[in-house]
This record gives C-alpha cells, structure tokens and sequence, in this order.
C-alpha cells in the first residue's frame, strides 16, 4: 500500500492505491493500528509532571493536580521569596530567568525520573539542578514536601540573585530558610548544633571555606554553615554589616568575578572584629544564647527526640509538645549558659 496525502481546500483526505496483495497488507496494516492504540492507552504516565503550571515571581510550578494562589505550595514560595530578598538582598534579577519546579505525586514516579534522566545523582528526596539553559527543582508530595521546597527553592533564589557564593554559605543559606512557614516548632538545627558542640566539636569556618565538593559536606557542616549565617543575618550589627557587604558585591560582580576577587568571609569576620571576641567565640556565645535550655543538651538526646515529632501527630504528641513550649517559653527570661557568655561580651539583648 502506498499512502499520499491530497489537500482540497481546507479538507485533508488520505487516497489509498492498492497494488498485488494490497488487501492483505491493508489489513496487516489495520491490525497494527488497533494494537498500537491499545498499547498508548496502557503507556505509563509522563515523566515530569506538566498536567498544570501555576507561575508566580520567578517560579514556574508544575504539578499532577490544579493550582491556585492560595494552594499552600504556591504561598509558601511567595513568603520564601519575599523572605530571602529582605534578608540577604535581591530583588531577583531578570524576569526572563525563570525556576521550574516539579512537584512529582510520589516518591516512586520521583524516583524513577531521576534513575532516568540522572542515574549519576545519589538517591534524595529533593534536588536543584542548573544548567546552562535551566534551573530546576524536582521533588514530591510527602511528609517533608514543604521543608525539602523550600531548601532547593533557595538554592534557586540565590543562584539567581548571587552567582558565585562559596559552597559552605550556599548551603548554609539553604538551611536557614528551609523551617516552613507553618511549622511553629523551634528550628531543630539550633539544638543539634549545640549537640555538636556539647560533644567537643568546634566550629571552623576557615575549615568549611576550603570544602569546594558538595559530597565532602557532613550533616554537622551542614549544621555548621547554618550556624554562621544566622550569626550573619541576624547576629550583633558588627558580624552582620560584614556579612551583608558580603553578598551584596558577590551581587554586584556576578559569578566569574566574585569567586576569585572577592575576599573570604573569615578574613572580613576577623578583621571587622580586631578588637572584639573571636568569631567563633562570638558566633558561639551568639548562637547558644538564642537556646531555652538552661545547660547544654546531652549528647545524642536531641536527634531522637526530633524525629519522633517530626514522624507523629498525634493528639497526645501534640499536647506534649504545647506543654513543653509552654514550659520553655517560661524560662525564656533565665538567660543559660551561652546565654550568660553573650550577655557578658555583647550585654543583653
């Protein structure tokens, strides 16, 4: 059978010229076509979920099910992007530049498109993926949906607005911003760094500058570069102003120029504070104050504790943790021991 294609008009028609054994080969033809058929309605679904786009500021969000403005997704990236510009600069640059995110509908179909398009990344719940042309986050609907968007959406933000931060203060920044809106439990990083520290860890920025490869960072590096970007963000004016002069030339250089010219956070830390603490004694001091506990956590006793109110929600868990908020709240006036260290260097609060 031969297949020629006329157009009459506006009307398209198939003409079928039938040679020897045309008949058969017509339909052998006809029989392909329905098993064809049957077999695209069998097919599996779309890797990437694109049923629906909802865009707001510099993200694009694809997802399995409708959006809305008020579809919790879509909000906590508008206070995540709001947050960010008032806390480290911004606006973002270049409404052309645009973030997708792909909020999978499962861990498996998430799976399952990174072993295809990325067999080379480890096994994660979330990533943030830039290339020359793209940048996007993948992730799914599950029990950590919000926290894992908000650390990749950040990444997203910064790598937008300030090319060329060292790995360490990437990072750290990413972790800052991950605690949800709606989560009003303390932030866990607080406790487990001063965990860290209980058990005879001590920070060293120096140390985290020289890491350049992202599978060489610990969760206490991680736990560390939050630390020192709290301390940056919202510590005592001296560590803050060298902090924000910072990012805001790693702005304005862009990324080629910044990772070369511009001098290391530690060394702008340690000159703006000649005459001051160390930084990592301030940072410390800093840092442990900001904790209700009256003496430092034992060791180990903070992870467990966590993940169990992470992991549960029940009603009597939930009772648990009000009372212990309540009780905390309470002491919140008894400065502790770091508490007491910040008082004496910086005075109270």
């Amino acid at each position: 059978m031969k297949l020629q294609i006329m157009k009459s008009g506006d009307i398209v028609r198939p003409i079928f010229q039938f040679h020897k054994h045309g008949l058969d080969k017509l339909m052998a033809l006809c029989f392909l076509w329905i098993s064809g058929c049957a077999s695209m309605n069998n097919r599996p679904t779309e890797l990437l979920p694109t049923r629906s786009t909802y865009t707001t500021g510099p993200f694009a969000i694809h997802s399995h099910k409708k959006m809305t403005q008020m579809d919790p997704i879509v909000q906590e990236l508008e206070s995540l992007t709001r947050q960010v510009s008032s806390r480290i600069g911004g606006p973002v640059s270049g409404q052309d530049k645009k973030v997708d995110v792909y909020i999978f509908a499962d861990e498996p179909s998430f799976q399952h498109f990174l072993h295809y398009y990325h067999p080379e990344l480890p096994s994660r719940r979330a990533y943030f993926i830039a290339t020359e042309k793209s940048r996007s986050v993948y992730t799914y609907q599950g029990d950590h949906l919000m926290e894992d968007l908000r650390h990749e959406s950040t990444h997203a933000i910064v790598n937008l607005t300030h090319p060329g931060l060292p790995l360490w203060l990437d990072e750290g920044l990413a972790e800052a911003f991950e605690h949800p809106d709606g989560d009003r439990s303390p932030d866990p990083h607080l406790e487990r760094f001063l965990s860290d520290v209980n058990s005879g860890f001590k920070p060293d920025l120096k140390r985290l500058e020289s890491i350049a490869d992202v599978r060489k960072l610990t969760p206490r590096d991680y736990r560390e570069a939050w630390a020192w970007v709290e301390w940056g963000m919202a510590g005592p004016e001296v560590a803050s102003k060298a902090f924000r002069s910072y990012l805001d030339d790693v702005m304005r250089l862009g990324e080629s120029e910044a990772v070369v010219a511009l001098k290391r956070l530690s060394s702008r830390w340690s000159e703006s504070s000649a005459d001051r603490p160390a930084p990592q004694l301030a940072m410390l001091a800093w840092i442990g104050s900001k904790s209700s506990r009256s003496e430092l956590p034992e060791k180990g006793s903070i992870d467990t504790a966590i993940k169990q109110t992470r992991l549960q929600n029940s009603d009597v868990e939930k009772k648990t943790s009000e009372l212990k908020r309540s009780t905390l709240s309470s002491k919140r006036n008894t400065p502790g021991f770091y508490g007491r260290i910040y008082e004496s260097l910086f005075g109270r609060n």
